[in-house]
């Protein structure tokens, strides 16, 4: 579900889109997969970092027919904010508006991996599986208007 909303007060306006999926659920694979003792040790011989979730998990080798790493992903997410302002004429021109944005503000959720949003890769399924390693940016957007 969404909301958005616009206000305008005098020559100023704030706007924002808020975004939500409730009742979703999500297999953190990120975590089923680092969080095993294998993990520590390979079969090379070398020592690899690992989660705390060894300890909590106690599974040596991978558990991929498992719900143990099943998580709630239900999210409440600001996707955009922005404000601006009306200055009006200046100088030669006929308007001028000066703004500022915002885009994936935050993220209320209690799931446990990067986002609780995933995406199959192309012409792959596996839509609920999380193998995302990056995160989402936060972009940060400054413009200036100017009506001749």
């Amino acid at each position: 579900m969404g909301f958005s909303s616009t206000f305008n007060y005098k020559q100023w306006s704030l706007s924002m889109v808020f975004r939500s999926n409730i009742g979703n659920f999500d297999y953190n694979n990120v975590k089923a997969s680092l969080g095993v003792t294998e993990y520590i040790l390979n079969p090379l011989n070398y020592l690899s970092n690992a989660t705390t979730e060894i300890y909590k998990s106690h599974f040596y080798a991978p558990q991929y027919y498992s719900d143990y790493y099943v998580e709630n992903a239900s999210f409440v997410r600001l996707d955009n904010i922005g404000i601006g302002y009306n200055v009006g004429k200046v100088r030669g021109f006929n308007s001028l508006r000066l703004s500022a944005n915002c885009q994936n503000v935050f993220v209320i959720t209690k799931y446990t991996g990067q986002d609780p949003e995933t995406y199959p890769l192309l012409g792959a399924s596996g839509a609920g599986i999380d193998n995302n390693l990056y995160p989402r940016p936060r972009n940060f957007t400054i413009g200036a208007n100017l009506g001749f």
